[in-house]
């Protein structure tokens, strides 16, 4: 028998908000779906770039509030058990499914769940298929959300305490927050297959996931590369904290940020100084920012920093970088070639 976990209200902390960039999930929205890598971050890491902060906020404070950080569907079974959390079981899996998180949506996809799914946000637009409508993972609204009937909505974060608004009336909420690593990734994929009766299909995914990753984290350079991730303006970085941030470490990448958060926040803002003073070899932006690479490279006082001098600064989708299921290997691909690059 499924075992649904019903989120109480999730504790979502108010973090610097991050300087826009351009598309999915701030003023320059890198929704690839994040904490992006936008999950500023991003939703969480998968909305607009100013949102990721905040949404990598509410991850890091839902592990300190008892929710779990890896999200596997049997470990959150056994926390909620011994936390005391209110569970409820289903028998059988849920046919109206919203979602509220772009990650979410692309995975429930992708493990077979589509036909289940009767609407999501307006992220929500990869894949194609997917039912786009304007609800918002945001700034919901529950008379929005029930008005599709769902009998399971899936969020990433608790906003407008929507858990506590939906539970009232009866509805299910699965809370899926931002991972802060890849396995982390891979327990919010099982989740969502235990949640929607889809075990195999989220375990055939992992897998696939598994074996595409590994293949593209062998052809990393051995000898660790200074790397910058910006997520927009105002210098907000994604440390090795932070799911995209994970995904240089995977890499074997040294990641100038990591000084910079010795709270492990994920995301920490820099300053022009540390940028230039850390010297990193690569710098990689997202195609939604409000700026180009052509302004990275021409940016005053820049000239002796190694990645600019070589040339070595990069463009990455924003939705894939910032959202953690199906098509983080393309991300991680995307990495490894920028990082062999410099290598060469």
């Amino acid at each position: 028998m499924l075992r649904v976990r019903f989120a109480g209200a999730l504790l979502v902390a108010s973090m610097l908000m991050a300087a826009g960039c351009g598309n999915d999930d701030s003023p320059a929205d890198t929704s690839g779906d994040y904490p992006v890598v936008n999950d500023a971050a991003g939703e969480s890491e998968e909305y607009p770039t100013a949102a990721q902060p905040d949404d990598a906020a509410g991850a890091a404070d839902s592990s300190d509030s008892g929710v779990s950080g890896d999200f596997a569907a049997s470990e959150e079974s056994a926390a909620s058990e011994e936390s005391g959390d209110e569970t409820a079981a289903q028998d059988s899996p849920p046919q109206r499914i919203v979602s509220l998180s772009p990650s979410a949506t692309e995975i429930l996809f992708a493990i077979g769940a589509g036909p289940q799914v009767a609407a999501v946000d307006s992220y929500s637009y990869y894949p194609p298929e997917a039912p786009v409508t304007d609800l918002s993972g945001w700034d919901p609204n529950v008379e929005a959300v029930t008005a599709y009937e769902p009998d399971l909505v899936v969020i990433s974060t608790d906003s407008n305490d929507l858990v506590a608004g939906l539970t009232a009336v009866g509805i299910p909420v699965l809370v899926s927050p931002a991972p802060s690593d890849i396995e982390g990734g891979y327990g919010s994929i099982a989740e969502l297959g235990a949640a929607t009766g889809h075990v195999d299909g989220a375990e055939a995914l992992i897998e696939n996931l598994r074996g595409e990753i590994e293949a593209a984290l062998a052809d990393a350079p051995e000898e660790p590369i200074r790397v910058y991730h910006e997520l927009g303006e105002g210098y907000f970085s994604a440390s090795s904290a932070s799911f995209i941030g994970a995904v240089y470490a995977a890499a074997g990448a040294a990641n100038i940020a990591d000084d910079a958060d010795p709270d492990g926040i994920g995301y920490p803002q820099l300053t022009e100084e540390y940028i230039i003073e850390s010297d990193p070899e690569l710098i990689v932006i997202t195609d939604q920012v409000a700026y180009t690479r052509d302004d990275v490279l021409a940016r005053p006082g820049w000239g002796e920093v190694a990645a600019i001098e070589n040339n070595n600064v990069v463009v990455v989708n924003a939705d894939i970088a910032s959202r953690w299921g199906p098509r983080l290997p393309q991300f991680i691909a995307a990495v490894v070639d920028a990082l062999t690059a410099v290598d060469g």
